[in-house]
């Protein structure tokens, strides 16, 4: 229904290597309906998430 076209990091602070910040996706639609994107945070080598949230969308074509 949907794909990612871009992803990218923002940093909170430049000056600190390592910092938190904020990751933002941008999808494309690829169809009319109603689907869901599961986001999970967690570091690559963690089994489980620290954080897990479902977002329900419902894409229309006006």
């Amino acid at each position: 229904m949907v794909r990612i076209i871009d992803r990218d990091f923002i940093p909170l602070s430049r000056d600190l290597i390592g910092a938190g910040g904020q990751e933002r996706f941008t999808f494309e639609p690829k169809m009319e309906g109603e689907t869901s994107i599961r986001m999970q945070m967690k570091r690559p080598w963690e089994e489980n998430p620290v954080a897990e949230q479902i977002f329900l969308l419902k894409i229309l074509n006006e």
